[in-house]
C-alpha cells in the first residue's frame, strides 16, 4: 500500500514536470522557426512600454501613462534583468503562465478527487491536461504570443485556488495568496476582478461565518500597495473607463451579433449569449466541453461546492461579457481554466469507459488533432509577423526608397503602424485613426489595406482619410506586400478628381 502511494507520488511529480516543460519546448520550436511573439498592435504596445519601464529602472525618464494596466509589461521588464531581450521576456511570461495555470488546475482536480466516490488515477489527469490544457489551440497560442491574456488567466487560477483553500482550511496564508492573486490579476487585466468576484465574496462569507479573526484583515494592506503601484504608472489616468466595453455595455448586446463602436463595425455569426459559452464547443477551446460538462451536472453526486462555485464564477464573467458590444475569443481566455476544472469529471467518466487497449491510440489521435488545430490557430500570427518584418525590411532598404530627405518624410497608416514603429522604420508614422486629415504633403507615403478595412471602418476616420487621399491626390503604387497591404507614394493635389 505504502509502495503504491510512493509510486503514485513519483508519477504525479513526473506528470507535473512534463506539463511544465512541454509549453517551453513548444516555445523553443517557434523561436527556432523565427517567431518572436509579436504580431498585431497590442503585442508591440506591450513590448514598447516594457522597454520604457526598463529604461526608467535604469535611470531614464518615467515611462508615461499606458492605456492598459501596467502589470504585464512590468513583469516583462523585470524578467529581462536575467539577461534576455524584452520581447523574449514577455513571451516567457506568457509561456510560464500556461505552465502555472496547468499546475493549479491540477491542484483543483486533486481537490475534486478527494471528495468524489470514484478516484481517478494520475494518468487520466495528465492525459486530460495534455490534450485540452496544453494543446487547446487558442489557449496555447495565447501562451506563445506577446499578450497579457495568459498572464491574467494564471492570476485568476492562482487566486481562485487559494480563495477556495481558505474556505476549507481557514489559513491566513491562503487568504493572503488569494487576495494577492486578485490584486496582481487586476494589475494585469481589469476584468479579472469580475472573474474572481464570486470566489472573493465567498471568502468574505467564510470569514464572517467561521473565521472571524481580526488579524486576517491585515490582507487589506495588499490592495492598497497594489493600487499605489498601479498609480505609479498610470498617474491617475482613468481613460480606460471610457472604453466602449464599459460605456456601451448593455443587456441588449447579449442578443445581438452586429455592433458599431469606436472600433468600427463588426458582424458575427452567433449572438453574444451563445458566444460566451463557446469555450465548451469551439474547436479553438474544448470542442467536447459541452459533453463533459453535461455529464458533470447530470450526475448529482458530482455537485460539489467546488464545482458549483467555479460554475457561478464562470457565469458571472460570461454574463458581464455578454453585455459587451463585441466578440473576441481573447476575452474568454482568462476563464478557460474554469472550463478545464468543470469538464474534467466528464472526461474521466468517458475515459474509464474506453477499452484499455484503445486508450493510447485515442490519446495520440486527440493530441495530433489538437496540435494541428493549434498550427491552424497560429498561422495568422505567423503570417502577420512575416508581413510586418517584410514591410520593415523594405522601408529600411535604401535601394528601394532612395531619398536624402527620408528621415523627414511621413508614413500614414492604420492597423499596422504600431508594429512598424516598434520594429523601426525611417519615417515619422501617423495613424489615420486619430483624426480626419485634410492636408497631405506630396512625397510622403501611405500604407493601407482597403480590402481588409473598408467594411469595419466605413464612415470612420481611417476610411474617411483613405477616401480623401484617393479623391484628391495621385497615388503611385510603390510596393504590394501581399495580403492586401500596399504602399503608395502621395503625389500632388488633384482638384479635378
Amino acid at each position: 500500500m505504502i509502495e503504491n502511494r510512493i509510486k503514485s507520488k513519483e508519477a504525479n511529480v513526473l506528470y507535473s514536470i512534463l506539463l511544465f516543460i512541454i509549453p517551453i519546448f513548444i516555445l523553443i520550436i517557434l523561436r527556432l522557426l523565427g517567431f518572436d511573439g509579436m504580431a498585431g498592435q497590442d503585442g508591440y504596445a506591450y513590448v514598447d512600454y516594457a522597454k520604457n519601464i526598463r529604461n526608467w529602472f535604469d535611470g531614464g525618464a518615467h515611462p508615461g501613462s499606458f492605456f492598459w494596466p501596467p502589470g504585464y509589461p512590468l513583469f516583462g521588464a523585470l524578467l529581462s534583468y536575467l539577461g534576455i531581450s524584452i520581447p523574449l521576456s514577455m513571451q516567457l511570461v506568457s509561456c510560464l503562465s500556461l505552465s502555472g495555470v496547468l499546475f493549479y488546475v491540477q491542484k483543483f482536480i486533486t481537490e475534486q478527487n478527494k471528495r468524489e466516490e470514484v478516484k481517478h488515477d494520475d494518468r487520466i489527469v495528465f492525459s486530460y491536461l495534455l490534450i485540452f490544457g496544453v494543446f487547446a489551440p487558442y489557449f496555447l497560442r495565447a501562451a506563445m504570443v506577446t499578450s497579457s491574456d495568459m498572464f491574467a488567466s494564471f492570476w485568476v487560477t492562482f487566486s481562485a485556488y487559494y480563495f477556495y483553500d481558505y474556505s476549507q482550511k481557514y489559513r491566513f496564508l491562503s487568504l493572503t495568496m488569494g487576495v494577492l492573486g486578485l490584486c496582481l490579476g487586476v494589475l494585469v487585466r481589469y476584468p479579472v476582478i469580475v472573474a474572481l468576484l464570486p470566489l472573493a465574496l465567498y471568502g468574505i462569507y467564510v470569514w464572517i461565518k467561521s473565521v472571524r479573526k481580526l488579524s486576517h484583515l491585515l490582507v487589506l494592506i495588499l490592495p492598497v500597495i497594489v493600487y499605489f503601484i498601479h498609480d505609479l504608472f498610470k498617474c491617475g489616468d482613468v481613460a480606460f473607463l471610457n472604453h466602449h466595453g464599459i460605456t456601451e455595455w448593455s443587456w441588449t448586446n447579449a442578443f445581438a451579433n452586429s455592433f458599431q463602436t469606436s472600433d468600427g463595425i463588426t458582424n458575427h455569426t452567433i449572438p453574444n449569449i451563445a458566444f460566451i459559452f463557446s469555450p465548451f464547443f469551439h474547436l479553438g477551446f474544448m470542442f467536447l466541453g459541452f459533453v463533459f460538462v453535461y455529464k458533470l451536472f447530470q450526475d448529482k453526486k458530482s455537485w460539489l461546492p467546488l464545482n458549483l462555485l467555479i460554475a457561478i464564477s464562470y457565469l458571472t464573467y460570461a454574463i458581464f461579457l455578454a453585455g459587451n458590444p463585441d466578440q473576441n475569443s481573447r476575452h474568454l481566455l482568462i476563464i478557460f481554466p474554469y472550463v478545464l476544472i468543470l469538464c474534467f469529471y466528464g472526461y474521466a467518466h468517458f475515459s474509464n469507459k474506453v477499452v484499455e487497449k484503445y486508450k493510447f491510440w485515442i490519446l495520440i489521435s486527440l493530441v495530433i488533432f489538437q496540435a494541428l488545430l493549434f498550427g491552424r490557430a497560429m498561422l495568422p500570427s505567423m503570417k502577420r509577423m512575416a508581413l510586418e518584418k517584410r514591410i520593415v525590411e523594405h522601408l529600411n532598404n535604401q535601394s528601394t526608397i532612395v531619398s536624402s530627405e527620408k528621415d523627414s518624410r511621413i508614413l500614414y497608416s492604420f492597423d499596422i503602424d504600431v508594429a512598424l514603429k516598434s520594429r523601426g522604420i525611417p519615417f515619422k508614422s501617423i495613424n489615420l485613426f486619430k483624426e480626419v486629415i485634410t492636408t497631405f504633403n506630396p512625397g510622403d507615403f501611405v500604407l493601407f489595406n482597403e480590402d481588409k478595412l473598408m467594411l469595419q471602418w466605413k464612415g470612420l476616420n481611417p476610411m474617411i482619410n483613405w477616401e480623401f487621399l484617393k479623391k484628391n491626390h495621385e497615388l503611385t503604387l510603390v510596393s504590394d506586400y501581399g495580403d492586401g497591404w500596399r504602399l503608395y507614394l502621395i503625389g500632388e493635389r488633384v482638384f479635378s478628381k
